[in-house]
């Protein structure tokens, strides 16, 4: 049985009213939808909270859920994103970026010190974008979804998720050639 058919089956399982079957749906796509909260809103702490807010979105409409869990899961958790950032919009200030995960303790110190940085940079790169190119960015490059995919979780038009993807791209790029000079 294939990693696909065996959260089917777990889907199936949540359905039917067991909790053990969701909390392992909860434990396999918790890291990858907290990640992209935390794209989405820069704030580790927010995205924590928006995080939480999906999967209790997800066990109270279980049975609604249908196609890609995964794909579902995003957009509820974009949605959820969108109402944090709308409430915090005239309260946010600007303040210091976050500290950069601390280096793997097993590995050699300077390669995960020079990682860290390296996603440091990325990370305030993605900052200086468009929010709608940073959406677009996040979805194609970090998490691999496909075109047709974004523009399912996102709600535009496929032309429009191409042009943000690829205007994203060449603001990444030039945020991070300009941080290089």
């Amino acid at each position: 049985m294939g990693a696909v058919d065996g959260y089917q089956l777990l889907l199936e399982r949540a359905r039917r009213g067991d909790a053990a079957a969701f909390e392992r749906l909860v434990a396999e796509y918790q890291p990858a939808v907290f990640t992209f909260c935390r794209h989405v809103l820069n704030d580790p702490d927010e995205a924590a909270d928006a995080t939480q807010e999906a999967f209790v979105a997800a066990w109270l409409n279980i049975g609604s859920i249908r196609g890609d869990l995964r794909a579902w899961l995003f957009k509820v958790a974009l949605n959820r994103c969108r109402d944090r950032l709308r409430r915090l919009a005239a309260a946010r200030r600007a303040g210091p970026g976050e500290s950069p995960e601390p280096p793997n303790p097993d590995g050699d110190p300077e390669e995960a010190f020079l990682a860290a940085e390296r996603q440091e940079l990325v990370r305030r790169a993605l900052r200086e974008l468009e929010p709608d190119q940073r959406l677009a960015v996040v979805l194609a490059d970090l998490f691999g979804y496909a075109y047709t995919e974004i523009a399912a979780i996102t709600g535009w038009p496929l032309g429009t998720v191409r042009s943000r993807v690829h205007r994203g791209r060449l603001g990444l790029r030039a945020a991070l050639l300009k941080r290089r000079e």
